[in-house]
């Protein structure tokens, strides 16, 4: 699922990609919340242009991804955040997301990578 956040213009200033399901590189013992897999939500992407930052468009966005994971019966939403990314730390826990466990991930793009996973229950 893609959300989107335009500006009154029409240009994109941020976006927002979730899919149901867990992510098979997420160990399961890592979460808190007790959760199947169609109950579960992969935050994959969130992505804000430099223009937007720091104007609310982020916790828009996340707001609108959390309404959209209810809508399709999630119960909760996993997401990660490789190590050196503070600001997305500080984002996701303002919006409530709690850690769950520092893992080790093996991306395709950047390769083996430490990371947080973050939670949020719906």
């Amino acid at each position: 699922m893609f959300i989107g956040a335009f500006d009154d213009d029409g240009t994109l200033l941020g976006a927002g990609i979730l899919t149901k399901g867990e992510d098979p590189d997420y160990p399961s013992e890592a979460w808190k919340i007790p959760a199947t897999d169609d109950q579960i939500a992969i935050l994959h992407l969130l992505a804000v242009g430099p223009a937007a930052r720091g104007k609310g468009v982020a916790s828009g966005l996340l707001a609108q991804l959390k309404q959209v994971a209810k809508e399709a019966g999630a119960i909760v939403i996993h997401l990660d955040v490789i190590d050196g990314n503070p600001p997305a730390d500080a984002l996701y826990q303002k919006n409530g997301y709690q850690l769950a466990k520092r893992v080790v991930i093996d991306y395709e793009d950047v390769g083996r990578q430490e990371a947080n996973l973050y939670e949020l229950k719906l």
